[in-house]
This record gives C-alpha cells, structure tokens and sequence, in this order.
C-alpha cells in the first residue's frame, strides 16, 4: 500500500492479486468507478481519496485492473483544478474531486510510465513507452514527440531533453512541444 496527502486530500494505492480481493476491501454499498482491461494476467488496484476535514468532496474509491507490465499507476493531482489524474496502462483518467465525477478517459498511442508538470499553469507531460506527450487539464493532447523507445529523460524548467534507443535526441519546449537543435 503507497499513500500521500497533498494537505487538501489524502490518496491511497492499494495492490491486489485478484478481483474478489479488491471487492472484499470495498465498504458495503459505496461505489467506485472500474477500468478493465482485456488481458489474462491482470493486477487489480484500488486508489482511495479522502477529503482533509476542512475540504469539501466526496470520498472516492477508484478500482483498475490491467496487465501486468510491471508498471504501477501513477497519480497526479492539480489541486487548483481539483482535479486527480490516473495513467495505468495505454490511458488517463482524470477525476474531478468535488464532485467525484470523471472528467474524461482519454486512450494512449503507447504504454504510460509517468507524469511531469513544469511549475505553473503548464501542460501535463506524459512520459511514454515510445516518448512524451503533453495534454491540458481539460484531456486535448497539446503535442507528441518520439516514437523510439524512451530511455532517458530530464526536464530542466521548460526544456525537456528526450534520449531513444535509436532515434536522435530531441531537446523538446515542454509548454509548446518546439523541438529545438
């Protein structure tokens, strides 16, 4: 089980083998959104967010299952949008907070690894299998550079350095995606 507060709301990952576990660990009559994927070996995980006392929302459980890729799903939140992202597998889910609401479930071109945010009102950067991406916090992809394998990244400020395993680099403006030399 991994945890975090961000001062405003607390989240919880929990790990499962199976579907019946997961269910198991659910409160009686509480709901949860669920996003399966069509695979045989899957992990199940459940993401808890839980309102600090002097926040209004609801308290949310978030079921996923997918393949085992060894990859874990990865948070984001944007507080001043209330907003949770969830990348796991080939998509992002975005909850709103307050209202416990999805705001969006978007597809991905190659399997997600992580999240990054320059500082600011910036796009969200998604670092994939095959590259980087960037979206806004409404879910329209802004940009999408690479498509080698990612093994190496840095973003320093704005510039974002991508390495492949047999493209050239790229040195990519993570807020407009302008590949420079």
């Amino acid at each position: 089980m991994v945890g975090f507060s961000t001062g405003s709301f607390r989240f919880r990952v929990q790990m499962f083998s199976s579907r019946s576990d997961l269910l198991r660990t659910l409160p009686k009559n509480e709901g949860y959104a669920s996003y399966e994927a069509d695979d045989v070996t899957h992990l199940f995980y459940l993401i808890s967010c839980e309102p600090a006392l002097c926040f209004r929302g609801p308290k949310l459980n978030i079921a996923l299952s997918g393949p085992d890729h060894g990859l874990r799903p990865e948070l984001l939140s944007v507080l001043d949008e209330s907003m949770l992202f969830i990348g796991f597998d080939y998509r992002i889910v975005a909850v709103n907070l307050r209202s416990g609401q999805v705001a969006f479930d978007r597809d991905l071109t190659s399997l997600f690894h992580s999240f990054a945010r320059v500082p600011g009102k910036s796009p969200i950067i998604l670092f994939l299998e095959t590259g980087a991406a960037a979206m806004n916090t409404s879910g329209a992809m802004l940009w999408d550079r690479g498509n080698d394998l990612l093994t190496d990244a840095l973003l320093t400020g704005s510039k974002l350095q991508l390495s492949f395993a047999d493209a050239p680099s790229l040195s990519v403006d993570a807020n407009d995606g302008r590949v420079s030399a």
